[in-house]
């Protein structure tokens, strides 16, 4: 904004007329007050050609083939200030009716990242299009991979811009060169992404719908239209991506308009196809209703779908609203809205009918979910997943983490060093933030996002966080990396976490390591002691799956080969029989694991591993292999006397007729002792028993494997995972809950004691619920009658009551209850128990019981107004 005496210059409208293939030069002639020298700034979008400036001299050129007309804004600016925006228009005559054109487009992105666009040809005829690119790009890879789209890849740690070039041919006739400038950006960003359906409607009917964009960092999003539709005009509203498409008069068929989504830093990966379809026939479009609903905490409820067809014709539903609150299921004409587990408040939802031929109107679902309603269906225990050490850390379907057990390195990631008995949600800097994978250390947890970055939280004297330093982390940090643009590690697929290091498996099938290195658990050499860093494997082929546990990792490759590195004491890297005069304690390079007849030439067709402490479990066409210690039975042989095996060896089974366990379909490998789980979801196990970690109802080891059993004595089924920990197991079953036998004394089993299992216990999950299920008083009635619901009451008693008393009774028994009067400080009491006596005030006196959920996420406020009335005057009695 200037504050000098400079009068901003003024331009019209222009029209320009050119031939095909033919340039044509004019000139801009504002009206400046100030005869002030300018220069011109115009839009590049539907330009269909190039200009060229000369002063005040412009040259257009249209595109090669291109006939038609194209209209761009345009300003002037003289230095100081910006006049009006104007309109160019080019009108290009000329007879080309059978020529093919390409337009021009810009596209942004991030190093590293690939990116995803369409080919914009059209064909004046509808003929079908075939493309080539004519100029590859210098600093990236295009593909064109399909007849819509090309894929491009920027190279390896580029930044700045790039470009190509391709054209169009209808078999007959080529069109002219388009461009496609890219700009790679530094940095991190994740990109937005989005979804639609379409635009249907009639013949000279207006339609509108909406593009959907959701961006995980929460930048607002933009919505760029790459190409206009031919068959009419496309209106977007820019920050909510609603629409209008007006066909042009009488205009039929359909086509694609392409749209990406833009978070003022990068694209989406990809482009969202609008598919405009305008039909002919005599369909009418249906007609949607507003409808209104309400419902309680984690409580579904069903509906009917209000509209008309005047074709009498069945319709469908399109979603124009994210459902992250909750879902919508169909069964027959009736639909039912689940809430998310938790979720409260009101939620609009847009939506549309289609009868398949075209949309209605645009109507909204208003959906109120109550939160002071009690639940008759109490939050489910499910975790996918649960890994063990001397701790457990599991992930909920939401991608939320969970942790439980020993934390006296702060491996549980909740901000102290308090060991905790039932499940606890990780937050801090990850809050909000999804993850897909989570691996436990010996003293210390990592945690693979939904983006591909890395977090790690715990103890860090060798590095194992991956952060640059060797400071412990009580809270969750992200695991560096100085060789990507973001300043992290990226493209992560798989994680794993050992005894002091960790271990991350890119999509590209490298491996990276960090952490302690002192008997090869890096993989990269002995040259160093450790990295706080992540560092590449070398050597080593492209990886599909990693296994890792205590100081030792095993790998397969693309080609089913299996590979290992690091401590080797006890055999469990598999690479042959431990000479007794030459004891092979470590290796810090890649090498291949024998094969079951201790072939050094490798083994191959592994479909699953469980690596223990110091013994190695591997699943191939339903049979268990086992190498390593055999301390109290880990390898399942049968055979004490045997201490170690170098080499991979079968898992007996006196109960099969083969002599080898068989038929299993999962594995898991505890730190002195292992699982199997059948087909059938039977469990069985075998090796180190002293803590009843083999959920068989003794403390007996086992050198051969024995059934798992409920306290019944049936056997344990409907298993689908198992891992084991220190003195512990943890089963996931099918229905998804999740079990635990064994030590205890650090809540490992998350039962809410510290009482060790024979049998498996359920774990439980940290309540949210801060409701109370009945709440009686010494003295008078409440108005109104109890419920959960309501959380204000009013109570009368005379004026010879001089006091009172309360007993609160909690739905859920660990959660907490304060009491307070006349505003006095809160003081605890006990669910199910008379509260202290609470002398009473003549009028009225405020009592406030606040119960507080055990996972502390929800508190709840409950008012009693007790009025006391006043002592009736006594009076002398008269007799008549």
């Amino acid at each position: 904004i200037d504050d000098g005496p400079n009068q901003p210059p003024v331009i019209e409208n222009m029209t320009v007329h050119t031939q095909v293939n033919t340039a044509v030069t004019f000139i801009v002639k504002p009206n400046d007050p100030d005869n002030s020298q300018w220069s011109v700034q115009y839009g590049r979008e539907y330009l269909y050609g190039t200009i060229n400036v000369v002063g005040n001299e412009l040259t257009y050129m249209p595109n090669p083939g291109f006939s038609g007309t194209a209209k761009v804004p345009f300003q002037v600016n003289d230095g100081v200030t910006l006049s009006n925006i104007a309109i160019l228009t080019f009108i290009v005559e000329g007879d080309n009716a059978n020529v093919p054109t390409v337009q021009d487009s810009s596209l942004i992105t991030m190093a590293g990242q690939y990116i995803r666009s369409p080919l914009l040809g059209h064909d004046p005829n509808g003929d079908a299009l075939t493309y080539q690119v004519t100029e590859q790009t210098k600093h990236g890879r295009v593909v064109l991979d399909n007849s819509l789209t090309f894929l491009y890849t920027p190279e390896d740690g580029y930044t700045g811009a790039d470009q190509f070039k391709y054209r169009a041919s209808d078999g007959t006739r080529d069109s002219g060169d388009a461009v496609v400038a890219i700009q790679i950006k530094s940095g991190s960003n994740r990109s937005p992404y989005g979804d639609i359906g379409g635009a249907f409607t009639k013949k000279n009917r207006p339609v509108k719908s909406r593009i959907l964009a959701e961006d995980l960092d929460k930048d607002p999003v933009r919505f760029v239209v790459l190409n206009q539709p031919t068959l009419g005009t496309l209106d977007i509203d820019d920050s909510t991506g609603f629409f209008t498409f007006t066909p042009r008069q009488d205009a039929v068929g359909s086509e694609l308009v392409w749209v990406h989504l833009y978070d003022g830093i990068s694209y989406s990966a990809a482009p969202l196809a609008v598919r405009i379809q305008i039909d002919d026939g005599p369909n009418q479009p249906p007609a949607a209703e507003d409808l209104h609903l309400q419902t309680s905490l984690n409580t579904p409820v069903s509906f009917t779908v209000k509209g008309t067809d005047p074709d009498n014709t069945s319709w469908g539903i399109v979603y124009l609203s994210w459902l992250d609150d909750g879902e919508v299921e169909k069964n027959g004409d009736t639909y039912t809205y689940t809430p998310r587990t938790g979720f409260t408040g009101t939620r609009t939802i847009h939506f549309q009918l289609t009868d398949g031929v075209s949309y209605s109107n645009i109507a909204t679902l208003t959906i109120i979910v109550d939160a002071d309603k009690p639940t008759d269906q109490p939050e489910p225990s499910v975790f996918p997943q649960v890994q063990s050490q001397t701790h457990n850390v599991a992930l909920k379907q939401d991608g939320s983490v969970w942790t439980w057990g020993y934390n006296g390195s702060g491996q549980l990631g909740l901000g102290d060093s308090t060991y905790r008995k039932v499940p606890t949600e990780v937050k801090g800097a990850i809050e909000g933030i999804r993850f897909k994978q989570v691996d436990a250390g010996i003293q210390f947890t990592l945690a693979l996002a939904a983006d591909k970055t890395v977090w790690g939280w715990g103890q860090n004297n060798n590095g194992e966080l991956g952060d640059e330093t060797t400071t412990r982390r009580y809270t969750p940090v992200q695991v560096k990396d100085s060789t990507d643009p973001s300043g992290h590690l990226t493209g992560v697929k798989k994680i794993q976490a050992g005894s002091s290091f960790g271990v991350a498996l890119k999509e590209d099938g490298s491996v990276y390591t960090w952490g302690n290195n002192q008997n090869g658990e890096l993989g990269i050499g002995n040259e160093v002691p450790g990295s706080p860093v992540p560092v590449k494997v070398p050597n080593l082929p492209p990886i599909k799956n990693i296994f890792v546990r205590n100081g030792y990792t095993m790998a397969i490759d693309t080609t089913g080969l299996l590979w290992a590195w690091g401590e080797e004491s006890f055999g469990q890297l598999g690479i042959g029989t431990r000479p007794a005069s030459d004891v092979l304690e470590r290796s810090y390079v890649p090498v291949k694991v024998h094969a079951p007849n201790n072939a050094a030439a490798g083994w191959t067709g592994v479909q699953a591993m469980a690596p223990g402490i110091t013994h190695v479990l591997a699943l191939k066409d339903g049979k268990v292999y086992a190498w390593g210690s055999n301390l109290y039975g880990a390898l399942g042989n049968g055979n004490p006397q045997i201490q170690f095996a170098g080499y991979p060896m079968p898992v007996a089974d006196p109960n099969d007729p083969s002599g080898q366990l068989s038929n299993v379909i999962a594995i898991g490998a505890g730190w002195d002792h292992s699982y199997a789980i059948k087909k059938d979801g039977t469990v069985v196990a075998w090796g180190e028993n002293g803590r009843g970690q083999l959920g068989d109802g003794t403390t007996t080891n086992r050198y051969t494997p024995v059934q798992v059993k409920w306290q019944d004595g049936r056997p344990f089924d409907g298993a689908a995972e198992a891992e084991g920990g220190d003195g512990f197991g943890v089963f996931t079953r099918q229905d998804g809950s999740v079990w635990a036998m064994g030590l205890n004394d650090g809540g490992q089993l998350g039962d809410g004691t510290v009482n060790m299992s024979r049998f498996p216990v359920k774990v439980k999950l940290s309540s949210s619920d801060a409701n109370l299920s009945a709440l009686t008083l010494s003295a008078g009635t409440l108005q109104p009658g109890f419920s959960s619901t309501i959380n204000k009451y009013a109570v009368t008693v005379d004026g010879g009551v001089n006091s009172i008393t309360l007993v609160p009774t909690t739905a859920d028994q660990h959660a907490t209850v304060t009491f307070s009067v006349y505003g006095s400080q809160p003081a605890p009491m006990m669910s199910g128990q008379p509260s202290p006596p609470m002398t009473l005030r003549e009028g009225q006196n405020e009592i406030i019981l606040e119960v507080t959920s055990e996972d502390r996420t929800n508190t709840k406020r409950y008012q009693i107004v007790i009025t006391r009335t006043a002592l009736a005057a006594l009076r002398p009695r008269i007799e008549e």
